[in-house]
């Protein structure tokens, strides 16, 4: 096998270990359409998508697209419905180098900084360690 033959199945391979972990993300039910969001969190009456388009323009929440239609992160609130503090700072950590796609990979997604665990599941727990694997995330990736 030649060296072309070689990269071009390692792009087969990484396409498709990247098309399993969208599918696993899209299907977590971790990510809602605004409908679907407001419902779930009841206890922020005067949520409209004007205020999250608001909020994702400050970097205070982030979206993807799918089907024409934005997907917020239910793990970005609060069980009280609250918007998590939190999220601005690893949003603007993370942004310079990944997507809202990236971000939503990276949040359910197992870090060695939080010893396996996704941070997703550390956010309501320990924001600032999520915050610093963030931090981390970039650092290694900066330095190859």
């Amino acid at each position: 096998m030649d060296n072309d033959e070689i990269r071009r199945k390692t792009r087969l391979r990484e396409a498709q270990s990247l098309e399993r972990a969208v599918s696993r993300i899209l299907g977590s039910g971790d990510l809602l359409c605004f409908e679907d969001l407001a419902s779930r969190i009841h206890f922020q009456p005067n949520l409209s998508r004007s205020i999250l388009s608001t909020w994702e323009a400050e970097n205070r929440v982030f979206s993807i697209i799918v089907d024409h239609e934005a997907l917020y992160p239910l793990y970005a609130f609060s069980p009280e419905g609250e918007l998590l503090q939190c999220m601005n700072d690893i949003i603007l950590t993370l942004s310079p180098r990944k997507t809202g796609l990236g971000m939503a990979l990276w949040f359910g997604s197992s870090n060695s900084y939080l010893a396996g665990k996704k941070p997703l599941e550390l956010l309501l727990l320990d924001p600032a360690l999520v915050s610093s694997a963030a931090r981390a995330e970039v650092c290694s990736f900066l330095q190859g």
